[in-house]
């Protein structure tokens, strides 16, 4: 289904609310065919509604016969006409048959007009017929959007000039091809404007359209006034120049973003309107368009777009012989950060998170980007010379290396790498952005999104020049050829499309691939692409020819990563989970010359040095390492990333983090001196919880290894083992006495372990209590503050309370509808706090037994909750990678911290309760100030 007032599309049929917009849609879809009704005998099928106005309702429909999918217009005027739900028929009230009746002989007047037209930009009709007591026209299916959303979607509603010149260049021909046919459109506007996919132009709605020979036209209320001419409003000759002045409305509009005063203001009020602001040949385009006197303009809309020629040509967007600029990126220094962070309160940042992409730079320098911050690393040292905190899901860096973009929340920040500030913010897709590249000038931009679209972005101004439409699933990679002049894309509709990247017209669709395209590259002489898809095969094809000239198939998995050498000899690729390997090949003989393994997961990005020696590549096991491409072994791996954060904690001064995560390691950093002081190592599987007790002595740590650990927080010495669980442990507490360790287990069970009891070596059974009760897993625990109630939270969906000096259950909390993850109990014991997968918080009166708040605003999973010291407010995290502050007293969201790229797995207040710790899935832990 499709909302017809926001155009979102793919909502559930059962959707009351629009998930996009918030509008009714059972009000939006009143008096619509609905689904599988049948038309002309059978032979259409209705699907949806795509859009309605004024006089009529558009819907997408199945061809039943030629087993295709076609556009159905419906003659349905909104204001007097009502349907018949049982017959689909039209009622129209007697007073208002003839007005009926006027308007759909003019329904019918445009369809025989459109069967007339054979022209690429011209809307084509299939079918033309009458049924419900209304009429009906069979269109073909544009895949796109309108001119006029296109318009919507940039920050000042304006175009580029590049992008302003390829659509009125499409116009035009079809103004003047239905001119030709003897036509005035008399309508033309941005919402008459569809885009395709395939970024054509198409015109439709001719519902105005006169032919010549039908003399003047009178006021009616089928035309749009502020576009129309003087003639089409008051009533006139009208002919071609008519058409020429609503091009020149339309023009202006394009490269401003504002109208022009409409025709009957200028007559009323007797002024001339000068297009200010705009340089030739626009400006006498414009002029010369928007002539009230219908005698003054052009007569013909060919001869007025080419009278620009004689005024000054529209420059093209790339300059293929610009000269690269200073690699300033290469001499900034410093450490630097987003600005949203620092408003937010952000104030360090420890571990950079998992490698998104490598750039080698000469001098053995290499630009990483990662998901918490981009740096610059001397590969000989391992020294960071600078260092930009910028939180990304994926990035790429100009080729004369002046210009960073990092994508964050469907954004694009820009980065100037002299200043090492945001020069652009970019926002335009719909969907995550799953890659972008610069051009070889450094002057455009490509991105790729999951909404199925590119879109072409001038690096300078910020504005989109075009959207690429043509795929038909998410697109995942995107490249420049090293010429400038095409694009590649892959898409997980198992297709390559290459681009013209001046017309931005699809060239051809390469289509091998099996299960999606994952990678793609172009060769250095703009000859060859190479293509990496989910079938684990590397394609390898000669654009001329559009012929697969080698396929290499020695991967075990996706290919997450390709790219030539620039000697043109070797073409390297990388391996998903189950691979693991980056494989070199030779392009002369087609063989596979090296094997490079080391990594221990996913490959996410390859890179070679610009004199073919070295090949650099980060993984998702968070380590940086430099191959020998002569000799085929590893020369060095820089460490200098942390791993999956699962929990974090704060020491009760605030002095120290401490984290553990997928790497089996508890990382403890100092916050005031900014670096890790410290490594505990003796877990063999995730560490998955952390809790410093109260006087910051030592650390418990529980782990997917079934143990329980405590370690000396000075020496890093362990202390303590327990070991029992039968599952993994999720979850560990120390009670503010120093005496009880909780822990929760997949299991079932909690376990409280007395720490007053001697310590034996590798015991568990001394000392040591097992609460039963709960019939699912066991994913949290936490201690009251008074040392004398232990919470637990489970799958079971509850919250249960022990008394720790009896172990006696005292209640059991009932609330949350899917699994508890978390729980916290206030300062003052009074209160508890769970969240869980149902994306609520709950904030129970322990005595009572009943939950008095409900916190809402997360929109996934609450993985983490905390009170501050004081119990004034509560911090959660969550799946849905935001930090959320509430206050404990009214239960109402304070603040949300965006900053974090995967899900936010632990939070936790400092002892003093002025900053706040939070840990997510890309191996970054952010300190916030309150």
């Amino acid at each position: 289904m499709r909302c017809l007032h926001c155009h979102h599309e793919a909502i559930n049929p059962a959707a009351e609310l629009c998930p996009s917009c918030g509008v009714y849609l059972p009000s939006l879809l009143r008096e619509v065919l609905p689904g599988e009704t049948q038309l002309r005998a059978n032979t259409y099928k209705i699907e949806y509604a795509l859009g309605r106005g004024s006089f009529g309702i558009t819907y997408r429909a199945y061809h039943n016969i030629l087993n295709c999918t076609v556009a159905i217009k419906e003659f349905f005027p909104q204001e007097y006409a009502t349907r018949n739900t049982n017959n689909g028929e039209l009622s129209i009230p007697v007073t208002q048959e003839a007005t009926f009746q006027k308007g759909l002989k003019r329904f019918l007047k445009e369809g025989q007009i459109l069967v007339k037209l054979h022209h690429p930009n011209v809307v084509k009709i299939l079918d033309l017929f009458e049924e419900n007591n209304t009429a009906y026209i069979v269109m073909e299916l544009i895949e796109g959007s309108t001119l006029g959303l296109e318009l919507d979607s940039q920050p000042d509603k304006k175009l580029l000039p590049q992008r302003v010149e390829i659509l009125m260049e499409q116009l035009v021909s079809a103004i003047t091809a239905i001119h030709e046919a003897g036509i005035y459109h008399l309508d033309i506007k941005p919402d008459n404007i569809l885009i395709t996919r395939k970024n054509e132009l198409i015109l439709v709605d001719f519902g105005s359209a006169k032919q010549v020979g039908s003399g003047s036209i009178n006021r009616t209320r089928f035309f749009t006034e502020s576009y129309a001419a003087p003639e089409v409003i008051i009533g006139g000759k009208i002919g071609r120049e008519s058409d020429v002045f609503e091009l020149g409305m339309l023009l202006y509009e394009m490269l401003t973003g504002e109208l022009p005063t409409p025709a009957l203001s200028r007559l009323f009020e007797g002024t001339v309107f000068m297009p200010v602001g705009l340089e030739e040949p626009w400006k006498n385009l414009v002029n010369t368009a928007l002539q009230l006197k219908r005698e003054e303009r052009p007569s013909s809309a060919k001869q007025w777009w080419e009278s620009r020629n004689k005024v000054g040509k529209v420059p093209v967007p790339l300059n293929l012989n610009r000269k690269p600029g200073t690699p300033v990126g290469m001499t900034l220094r410093g450490h630097f950060v987003l600005p949203l962070l620092k408003e937010q309160g952000m104030q360090r940042q420890f571990g950079r998170g998992v490698i998104k992409k490598v750039f080698s730079i000469k001098d053995n320098l290499a630009v990483v980007i990662a998901a918490g911050s981009t740096a610059l690393f001397d590969l000989q040292s391992g020294a960071t010379l600078w260092e930009i905190e910028c939180p990304t899901a994926q990035g790429t860096l100009s080729p004369d290396v002046t210009r960073l973009a990092l994508v964050f929340q469907q954004e694009i920040y820009i980065w100037d790498l002299e200043t090492a500030t945001v020069v652009q913010r970019l926002k335009g897709h719909l969907k995550e952005i799953n890659d972008l590249v610069f051009s070889a000038d450094g002057q455009l931009l490509v991105s790729a999104s999951n909404d199925e679209t590119l879109i072409v972005w001038d690096v300078n101004s910020g504005k989109i020049i075009a959207h690429l439409y043509g795929h038909r699933g998410a697109v995942i990679c995107v490249s420049f050829s090293a010429d400038g002049s095409l694009i590649a894309s892959g898409s997980r509709d198992e297709s390559v499309r290459v681009w013209d990247s001046y017309s931005y017209q699809e060239l051809t669709v390469l289509q091998e691939a099996n299960l999606g395209v994952e990678s793609v590259a172009f060769s250095l002489d703009s000859l060859w692409i190479a293509a990496g898809s989910r079938d684990h095969k590397i394609r390898l094809w000669e654009i001329e020819s559009r012929q697969i000239v080698a396929q290499f198939e020695a991967h075990q998995d996706w290919i997450t990563s390709i790219t030539f050498s620039p000697d043109g000899q070797f073409l390297a690729g990388a391996g998903g989970i189950e691979d693991k390997t980056i494989r070199v090949w030779n392009l002369a003989s087609k063989k596979n010359i090296w094997e490079l393994k080391g990594h221990w997961n996913t490959v996410n990005t390859i890179a070679i040095s610009s004199d073919s020696r070295y090949l650099i590549s980060g993984s998702y096991d968070y380590t940086l390492r430099v191959w020998d491409l002569r000799e085929g072994w590893e020369i060095k791996q820089l460490k200098k990333h942390t791993n999956w954060v699962y929990c974090v904690a704060c020491s009760p001064d605030g002095r120290l983090i401490a984290c553990g995560g997928s790497d089996h390691l508890i990382h403890v950093w100092d916050s005031v001196q900014n670096r890790e002081v410290i490594c505990l190592n003796g877990h063999t599987d995730p560490v998955s919880s952390i809790a410093f007790s109260a006087d910051g002595k030592f650390l418990i740590s529980g782990s997917w290894d079934q143990t329980v650990r405590m370690w000396d927080v000075v020496t890093g010495k362990p202390l303590r083992f327990w070991q029992g669980h039968q599952n993994l442990i999720k979850s560990v507490a120390v009670s503010s006495n120093k005496r009880f360790i909780a822990s929760g287990s997949w299991d079932k069970t909690v376990r409280i372990c007395d720490l007053s009891t001697p310590w034996l070596p590798l015991t568990t059974s001394k000392g040591v209590r097992v609460l039963y009760g709960h019939s699912g897993e066991v994913e949290c625990v936490a201690f009251s503050h008074d040392s004398t109630l232990v919470a637990s939270g489970s799958w079971d969906q509850t919250v249960r309370v022990w008394e720790v000096s009896s172990t006696q259950e005292v209640q059991k909390l009932e609330g949350h509808s899917s699994p508890v993850l978390c729980v916290a109990f206030s300062p003052d014991g009074q209160y508890l706090v769970s969240g869980g997968r149902d994306q609520i918080l709950l904030l129970w009166d322990v005595m009572k037994g009943e939950w008095t708040k409900k916190l809402k605003g997360h929109t996934h999973y609450v993985n983490s909750v905390a009170f501050s010291p004081d119990g004034k407010l509560i911090v959660s995290g969550s799946h849905d990678q935001t930090v959320r502050l509430w206050d404990a007293a009214s239960g109402s969201l304070i603040q949300v911290l965006y900053g974090h790229t995967n899900y936010v797995k632990s939070v936790a207040f400092s002892g003093d309760g002025t900053f706040v710790a939070s840990a997510d899935n890309d191996g970054v832990v952010r300190l916030w100030r309150v």
